[in-house]
């Protein structure tokens, strides 16, 4: 998605506004440009989301790169509810292969952590 015309743009948990598929409830659903920038780009859609489910033991996930060398990459995740942490790990990255080194069994997390990790990449890249 398009990061839209904001005058502090906000700190995305995957590096930048993704559109897609929500997984929050079991039928398939693409929620639309103004839910997925304000809540679904964000976390925190409990309260403002009638597909969040009330029983989630999370609201949010964020990643950072947790260490940067030039053969691995380690992308540190903390699952959050009510803005508290609620879980944290590491997922290694071979930068030479190009591949995950361990993967989350959430698969969603995975992803999510696929995509925050495009995101990085490519702002390094282009910084170089």
């Amino acid at each position: 998605m398009e990061n839209g015309a904001f005058l502090v743009p906000p700190r995305l948990p995957l590096g930048e506004f993704y559109r897609g598929e929500c997984r929050a409830a079991s039928a398939s659903h693409f929620p639309s440009g103004d839910t997925a920038t304000k809540y679904c780009n964000n976390g925190y859609a409990r309260s403002a989301c009638d597909r969040f489910p009330n029983d989630s033991p999370t609201d949010a996930v964020r990643f950072h790169i947790a260490s940067l060398e030039p053969a691995t990459l380690q992308i540190h995740w903390v699952l959050e509810k009510n803005c508290w942490p609620a879980g944290n790990g590491l997922l290694d990255y071979s930068r030479r292969t190009g591949q995950f080194l361990s993967v989350h069994p959430d698969s969603i997390l995975q992803r999510q952590a696929e995509a925050f990790l495009t995101s990085f990449l490519a702002r390094i890249a282009s910084t170089t």
